[in-house]
């Protein structure tokens, strides 16, 4: 398609996938699978005056047909009557449903902060067998559309709109001229960057923290309600079933909540944070996996933390200058590997989580 910018991103989220797709221009977008056509949310309306258009389709329609069509109509003059629409485009892609029962590869990166490049050498560990890829925040900050796109981008060249990805928001990409337009280019549940997964054998929660800082922080301008945001999210936990004993339980969080930071102006809503941990061991997760930190560590054990908890927590992702690293996690019936990875594919460190 000439007027597709680069590859969807299958996005997984509740048990649907979330297919987001960035045209050059505006026009209308739709997808078909075994010839049933798909449409974003526009009340009754196509969406024309955007140039990002998200999809959402079943995930066992997509997981059976191993293939989506997305259809593209340029649109150069929407009118009151007799709207036009420029010549239809369209392109298939194949798709690779999970249907393995162990053995399942993810790939987990975070803290890109622009260093795209760097992190597409670390995610390519696994090669053809990743299974499932998982970008877990701080992306960079939302200036413009483009730098918002440069994330799709990324994910595109890693997944060719053929893998599905788990994606979680951090406090950088809450930032900038343009932040409020990031949930328009990611998955979200009905708005909400935080949710339920199910995949395969896998059922997983997304959570966010939203900023690392009170709203009321000078550098926020007062243009953030993350606390509200926060105690919505203790409400949803609440109203979250506990996962199945027999799946793969795993959380994504970007900010390592828990963590008692050295400087106080991070160490915010301790008790409902508490509470949050409270939710997860109650709905009986095998691990909680976050970024931010920008090194690897475990806990209980090599960080100090405001509070205990059951389920083991994994900062599985570095930064080091604008050189990044990340993590290699297999899923096996027994247990949960993480390997810790650098650009070389070189495992700096082995974590193993029996379940």
């Amino acid at each position: 398609m000439k007027n597709l910018k680069f590859a969807p991103n299958v996005f997984v989220v509740k048990d649907n996938y979330d297919i987001v797709i960035v045209c050059k221009c505006e026009g209308k977008c739709y997808i078909t699978i075994d010839g049933k056509q798909y449409r974003e949310n526009g009340s009754g309306i196509f969406k024309i005056h955007t140039p990002v258009h998200k999809i959402t389709v079943p995930q066992s329609v997509l997981d059976e047909a191993g293939e989506y069509t997305v259809h593209f109509h340029p649109c150069s003059s929407k009118k009151d009557y007799w709207t036009k629409m420029d010549e239809a485009e369209k392109e298939t892609f194949k798709f690779k449903a999970l249907k393995k029962e162990e053995g399942i590869n993810l790939y987990y990166t975070a803290d890109i902060h622009s260093c795209y490049e760097s992190a597409e050498k670390c995610c390519t560990y696994f090669g053809d067998d990743l299974d499932i890829l998982v970008v877990n925040g701080d992306y960079g900050e939302s200036n413009s559309r483009e730098a918002i796109e440069e994330l799709n981008n990324f994910i595109a060249k890693l997944t060719l709109g053929s893998i599905p990805v788990i994606i979680g928001r951090g406090n950088h990409d809450a930032r900038g001229n343009m932040s409020e337009l990031i949930t328009d280019y990611i998955s979200t549940d009905d708005g909400k960057t935080y949710y339920t997964y199910k995949i395969g054998p896998i059922e997983g929660i997304v959570l966010d923290c939203g900023e690392d800082k009170l709203d009321g922080c000078d550098e926020y301008g007062g243009v953030n309600y993350f606390e509200q945001y926060r105690r919505d999210e203790l409400d949803f936990l609440k109203e979250t079933a506990p996962f199945g004993k027999n799946k793969y339980r795993i959380a994504f969080c970007h900010i390592p909540f828990s963590y008692k930071f050295r400087d106080d102006i991070f160490n915010i809503d301790t008790e409902l944070y508490h509470d949050w941990s409270k939710e997860l061991d109650r709905i009986g997760i095998d691990c909680l996996i976050c970024g931010h930190m920008h090194s690897y560590s475990l806990c209980p054990g090599e960080h100090e933390e405001k509070f205990e908890h059951k389920y083991p927590l994994i900062v599985a992702s570095k930064k080091s200058g604008s050189i990044l690293g990340g993590s290699a996690i297999t899923l096996m019936k027994d247990k949960i590997i993480c390997r810790f990875t650098d650009e070389d594919h070189n495992v700096t460190r082995e974590i193993t989580i029996d379940r």
